[in-house]
């Protein structure tokens, strides 16, 4: 049986964010709509992909509360982060995100690569939408704050991948925080 990569990541894009969070201990549950006004302290990690068939982006939105509350432990220990260091996490964040979203369609025989991810912040922060891409968007709710994820994708026309996932000893996908030692 064959599937869309819009359907796939409909399918993973909301789990495997809420799993990402989790692994901070910030419990994320689904969220109808936007957050009302203007966010003063928008943070956001953007990222980009590109395979022999698709390309698109990863947006990963909040609130500096938010972002702080992810964290980790080990440099909560020093002084309260501020802005700059909070857009370089939010940027890893974005970074792991696709990393987990990668290793799910791993399974479904969709790769691609990933770029190196960047950090914003400032208000009204979006993506610019590519012409021809379908965009898929996630909205959880953190004690703190909302969670945008937006994933942009542009795939050939007609392209279609396996619907049922492949068992992971056979794609050789390692599961996410596996040290790999080499």
């Amino acid at each position: 049986m064959k599937t869309t990569l819009a359907a796939l990541f409909e399918h993973y894009l909301e789990t495997c964010t809420a799993e990402l969070f989790a692994g901070y201990g910030v419990e994320l549950t689904p969220c109808t709509s936007e957050m009302s006004g203007s966010v003063s302290d928008g943070v956001a990690g953007m990222i980009g992909f590109a395979g022999e068939h698709l390309k698109g982006s990863l947006l990963l939105g909040t609130i500096s509360a938010v972002v702080r509350s992810t964290y980790p432990v080990a440099a909560r220990s020093g002084p309260e982060p501020g802005t700059p260091a909070l857009v370089d996490w939010a940027s890893e964040l974005s970074n792991q995100l696709l990393g987990r979203l990668k290793n799910r369609l791993l399974r479904h025989d969709v790769a691609f690569i990933i770029s190196t991810p960047v950090g914003l912040s400032g208000d009204h922060l979006r993506q610019s939408k590519l012409a021809t891409a379908t965009r898929r968007t996630a909205l959880l709710r953190a004690p703190a704050g909302i969670v945008v994820v937006s994933l942009e994708v542009e795939v050939e026309a007609g392209l279609e991948f396996q619907a049922e996932p492949m068992p992971k000893s056979e794609v050789g996908v390692a599961g996410e925080g596996d040290v790999l030692l080499f």
